[in-house]
């Protein structure tokens, strides 16, 4: 990502963190964040994050409609003492909403595949399949 003179600290550069599925974005523009702005072909959901004052923000959720379903809470307002923790919450249940998501897309092309339950089923099935793949049965 190209240095802007600008911002010496590269700051602007820590304004997005995102996984292929799940982006956090701190917004300060004052202009509501619309689904897409930030490129990616994998951008499922975007969990936006508005200073209100200096110890309250606001996290607004954007998520597709498919995900949206999985997902309860749309916005938040939180005190700083918690934002973090709650964040990181909501962007684990997000990520999750779109395993969900995913497995499910997936099983309706393919009969054989079984649908997402959590991260330690998944685990286990790729172990299986591997051993299945490495040790021929005798």
């Amino acid at each position: 990502m190209p240095n802007s003179e600008d911002d010496p600290k590269c700051n602007a550069k820590k304004s997005l963190i995102s996984n292929n599925f799940v982006s956090i974005i701190f917004n300060e523009s004052g202009k509501p964040y619309k689904q897409g702005t930030v490129s990616g072909n994998f951008d499922k959901v975007a969990l936006e994050v508005v200073p209100h004052d200096e110890e309250t923000i606001l996290v607004s959720l954007h998520a597709r409609k498919e995900i949206a379903a999985w997902l309860a809470l749309t916005k938040a307002f939180l005190p700083d003492a918690v934002a973090v923790k709650a964040l990181r919450k909501m962007a684990i249940r997000a990520q999750l909403a779109v395993n969900v998501w995913r497995s499910l897309e997936e099983c309706l092309r393919n009969e054989k595949l079984r649908p997402y339950l959590s991260q330690a089923v998944d685990r286990l099935r790729r172990i299986q399949a591997l051993k299945l793949k490495r040790v021929p049965e005798m």
